[in-house]
Order: C-alpha cells, then structure tokens, then sequence
C-alpha cells in the first residue's frame, strides 16, 4: 500500500528518534512524498546543514550524538542554539527535516520553528533492540542502552513542551 500526501499547504515535519530507531525509514517515506528536505545525505535522509550544526552545537556544550552533554549544558548554550537552527530553516515553508540530535536540542529552539503547521514525527523502537543495533557501531550495550535511554527521555520532555504550546 502507498501513502501518498496530496496536501502541499506550508508544513514542517520534524523526525525525532534515536540512532538507528528508524529514523531514516521515515524520512525516506516523506521525501518519496516529494516534500522538500534540503540537501540530504544518501542512506540517512539528513540535511547536511542542519547535522552539522547540531553536532558543532552539541561539541560546544561538551558533548556529542553518543556523548550527549548535560541538559545543563545544553541550556547554557541555548541562544545559540536559537540564533543558529532557525536559520537554517527560515525560508522553508514546506519542509521536513531529521537528525537524531534534534531530540537533544529541540527543546532549546522548538518556540521559534513549531508553528501550527508543524508535525512532530516520533519514532520509538523498543529500547533493548535499539541498543543491540548501536552496538554494532562499536559501543558496549550499557553505553548504547544509556544512549536510548537518554534520547528516549528527551523525545518525551519534546512532545510534552510542544503539547504545551496550545
């Protein structure tokens, strides 16, 4: 069966989930639908921009996408963070993007790029699976386990601040 997405109305679809979470699943179905997603890199359906900026974010609150800083820290560097993503998607007025950081760092800039047209996609795969499939990226299962647990946690806190703004 295909979906297909006839509504071409301004809209911004944002794909939170860990690493390999399925993420890119999702974000390959949504630019089939021919819904713009800047630059993306093959396999991933990232925007190159905006991953990069995230991970020079994360790197200066003292962390990265498998060392995420302290939410503390996060915060620290949070005008920042809105001075520097925002941008990136100002023009857009139909646009889905995904980067698994994003569950980090959303809560710093969602005031600025959640409209009414905007549609949190989240993606929960069960934890334990999750976990085993980062393993094979090198890690030890309780470093990938906390990697889930902590991205899991922080797409929740998302959905409740985005919730929140209605």
């Amino acid at each position: 069966m295909t979906i297909k997405i006839n509504d071409i109305s301004p809209k911004k679809y944002i794909i939170l989930g860990c690493h390999q979470a399925g993420t890119s699943f999702v974000a390959k179905a949504i630019h089939d639908q021919n819904i713009p997603m800047s630059i993306v890199t093959p396999l991933t359906y990232e925007n190159i921009n905006i991953t990069n900026t995230q991970e020079d974010l994360l790197k200066e609150a003292g962390g990265s996408w498998d060392n995420p800083p302290k939410r503390i820290r996060i915060k620290e560097i949070g005008q920042l963070i809105k001075r520097t993503i925002p941008r990136l998607m100002a023009n857009e007025k139909r646009f889905a993007y995904k980067d698994p950081r994003t569950c980090l760092l959303l809560p710093e800039y969602m005031d600025e790029v959640c409209t009414d047209d905007t549609y949190l996609i989240c993606i929960f795969r069960k934890p334990k699976r999750n976990a085993i499939s980062l393993c094979r990226r090198g890690m030890s299962l309780e470093k990938a386990t906390n990697i889930v647990a902590r991205y899991n946690k922080e797409i929740l806190s998302c959905i409740k601040q985005f919730l929140k703004s209605f």
